[in-house]
């Protein structure tokens, strides 16, 4: 491919090397054309990586708002320090700080900034080190364990061997799916059908026994007729045989009991196509023929099959059971054919229509004046799997829509069986045809009539395109469940989740899937997973927010009065490193069981770490901020707690406890089924919780020096873990309060 020479590429051609930008255009029915443009980046991130990074930037800004006290601190010292060594006798070393001698001069500033990077100050060069180890840590081990926990979420999935992650990210992107568009083409949902009414003149023939009785009675030009409307879709190449269609043979052979064969020496086929008719513009498939040894050579019949409303439309006269042609205005026998339809529809049944006609020239330029032969009522059936995942979804908060191919009526009957429509529902906006979306031109009122709407028949590629950025300026994050044609292409590049079938997608939808499943009845796993993975990462990013603010405060405010930290930078890597240890196996828990985790808010640009929290991460910090601090300043009056040594050691060492303690509560291991899978299915994580507990005691007690602490006793022991355990019932009291003084609107 040259960019100059020869930029085209044929269909289906599949690029395996470089990048470029490409222009597609493709054109759609008789007068439509779709042009659309695709970029394709490889460095493009996903929703969840974009919701990390954003939480990342919330730590590289409190990362910066630290260093600029710091660097606050330094200046004041180095400017105000001087002067105070006349004011107050201070014993301060001045002979390394800066001196101000005449003027305020360049030499003086350039000397001030050389000690504030170069020659820092001790509480200043403590503050850096503690600031350094903490984010730094954090910034670099959040992506790995993140990735670690997503590459188990992945084998989790694939051991199902139900659902196949195609990408790691989609692990836990699949928490963040607030709507699902499914495809429901064809018997890609619903592959069972039934006669449940079939409409002969004013006459529903359709019960077993009466079906009996009256096909003997039926007359046989009619039934003739009825059989080649029905069967010669069949042997025609140019007609696409759609399932229904394949039933309606089946049953014309089982119950009536017909030779649905069509040998080639009994008619000659003129025309046959589908096309638009009809005042809705509906598509009809029509067959004009001409029967061979006919006495009437130059009479062609006409056949006509498509939506009872569109078909109905173009009948002036309608047949009853005894072969008899009636005018439908003199009986007045249209509006109970409306009213069967509409019936129908309302009974989730889909209402085909058959009709015919003569004529005697090959060209047909008006659809009028047609023969009604019959309205059948078919009943979409799914699988009871299918409906139980459709409902349990329904019950999580996840909003589905169905668009198809198909008429309007078979996508209401499909949406009638999985419990999407209802009569209850005739007076809100929940079905419409793809052309209704086409022509809205204001962005602002598609948006809202795409949000109530439930069901979108006739659509074009674009239709399903426009649904999926409509939802997804609603602030929905979408996944799109299809990729049968290669015509969905623009729906399946917009959307944030595609996911397709192992064996009945195109190779393009194939390649542009995130998550490939058996059939939909995995469905709901993959959103209990995805639902699982995300929240777990939250609980993550909690624990690490929880250390990480309150290491800083502490370490801030002793290192601003005492000169020096209770909790060094190697205390604190030390603490990131057992948070990473019990996270990493927190994120791959499943401690829901068979239930959904809570429904995310349908915000696109939502936070990772969201209100509720930063309320669990305040309360939490507060505790441990106020007792460290009391610890430190009040703790040399305790008799257990004089000398500085013990004190550090009794801050470090409970310090890491509170943590885990509060992987406890995240976990919320106070539950008895949450103890009880914790034990059965996750006891690993309980043996690296022993195995950190034991090195935390050989630290403080072996290691003194390493740790830069004293050796505590059995009483400073059982007073650590007193306190880091009283973490968890502050926690408790506190929501308690907040939640009673919300009830009572304070």
């Amino acid at each position: 491919m040259d960019r100059f020479r020869n930029p085209n590429l044929i269909a289906g051609s599949k690029i395996t090397q470089g990048r470029g930008r490409m222009r597609v255009k493709s054109t759609i029915g008789a007068n439509m054309v779709m042009v659309t443009d695709h970029h394709q980046n490889e460095n493009d991130k996903t929703l969840l990586q974009c919701l990390v990074d954003k939480s990342d930037a919330c730590i590289d800004k409190l990362t910066l708002c630290v260093s600029l006290v710091i660097a606050m601190v330094l200046l004041m010292r180095l400017l105000i320090f001087p002067g105070l060594k006349y004011k107050s006798g201070s014993n301060i070393n001045h002979d390394q700080l800066p001196q101000e001698e005449g003027k305020f001069s360049m030499k003086f500033v350039m000397h001030l900034f050389e000690r504030f990077f170069f020659k820092p100050q001790r509480k200043v060069s403590t503050l850096v080190n503690i600031l350094v180890a903490s984010v730094i840590g954090i910034r670099h081990g959040n992506h790995l364990v993140i990735a670690g926990s997503l590459s188990r979420w992945r084998k989790i999935w694939e051991s199902t061997n139900e659902a196949y992650p195609r990408k790691l990210s989609a692990c836990g992107s699949m928490g963040l799916v607030t709507a699902l568009v499914v495809d429901a083409n064809g018997d890609q949902i619903c592959n069972k059908m039934e006669v449940k009414e079939l409409w002969i003149g004013g006459k529903d023939i359709s019960n077993i026994d009466q079906l009996d009785s009256e096909s003997s009675s039926i007359d046989q030009e009619a039934l003739e007729a009825l059989r080649r409307g029905i069967g010669l879709p069949e042997v025609l190449p140019d007609l696409s045989v759609s399932p229904a269609n394949d039933f309606l043979i089946s049953w014309m052979k089982c119950k009536l009991h017909m030779n649905m064969d069509f040998p080639d020496t009994n008619f000659r086929i003129l025309n046959a196509r589908k096309t638009r008719s009809g005042a809705s513009g509906k598509q009809v498939s029509r067959v004009l023929m001409r029967k061979i040894g006919d006495d009437e050579q130059y009479i062609l019949h006409l056949h006509y099959k498509g939506p009872a409303s569109t078909i109905l439309e173009m009948c002036s006269h309608f047949y009853d059971t005894k072969g008899k042609k009636h005018d439908m205005n003199i009986s007045s026998q249209k509006g109970l054919f409306e009213r069967v339809i509409e019936d129908m529809e309302n009974n989730g049944l889909v209402p085909f229509a058959f009709a015919c006609g003569k004529t005697d020239i090959e060209e047909i330029k008006e659809d009028v004046g047609l023969d009604l032969l019959a309205i059948i009522g078919l009943k979409y059936y799914c699988r009871n799997e299918i409906k139980s995942q459709v409902e349990a979804l329904r019950k999580a908060g996840v909003i589905i829509k169905l668009v198809s191919d198909d008429e309007l009526p078979a996508v209401k009957a499909i949406a009638w069986e999985l419990g999407l429509f209802s009569s209850q529902s005739s007076n809100i906006n929940v079905a419409m045809e793809g052309q209704e979306i086409r022509e809205m031109t204001e962005s602002s009122s598609r948006v809202e009539k795409v949000n109530q709407t439930t069901v979108m028949g006739n659509c074009l590629p674009k239709d399903k395109f426009l649904m999926v950025e409509d939802l997804k300026k609603k602030g929905h994050v979408v996944a799109f469940y299809g990729g049968l044609t290669a015509r969905d292409a623009p729906a399946l590049t917009s959307c944030d989740i595609v996911i397709t079938e192992n064996f009945r997608c195109t190779e393009m939808a194939r390649e542009l899937s995130d998550i490939s499943i058996n059939d939909m009845s995995s469905l709901s796993l993959i959103f209990k997973y995805g639902r699982c993975a995300y929240h777990n990462i939250q609980k993550f990013f909690q624990l690490q927010l929880t250390a990480l603010i309150s290491g800083l405060i502490i370490s801030f405010a002793s290192t601003i009065h005492s000169g020096d930290s209770p909790l060094t930078a190697l205390q604190l890597i030390w603490t990131n490193l057992i948070i990473y240890l019990l996270g990493g196996f927190m994120m791959v828990m499943n401690l829901e069981g068979d239930t959904f985790h809570d429904q995310p808010a349908a915000k696109r640009n939502r936070s990772l770490v969201t209100k509720v929290i930063w309320k669990n991460i305040a309360i939490q910090v507060s505790y441990q901020a106020f007792l460290f601090i009391i610890i430190e300043f009040v703790g040399h009056v305790l008799p257990s707690l004089g000398e500085q040594g013990v004190r550090k050691a009794m801050i470090f060492n409970t310090f890491l406890l509170c943590q885990i303690f509060n992987h406890f509560n995240v976990i919320d291991m106070a539950n008895k089924e949450v103890l009880k899978v914790v034990f059965h299915k996750h006891y690993w994580s309980l043996v690296a919780l022993g195995i950190v507990m034991v090195t935390q005691i050989l630290i403080v007690e072996v290691g003194k020096d390493l740790a830069n602490c004293a050796r505590l006793n059995a009483v400073q022991w059982t007073l650590c873990f007193l306190l880091a355990a009283f973490s968890c019932g502050f926690d408790w009291a506190t929501k308690q309060v907040l939640a009673s003084l919300q009830s009572y609107n304070i």
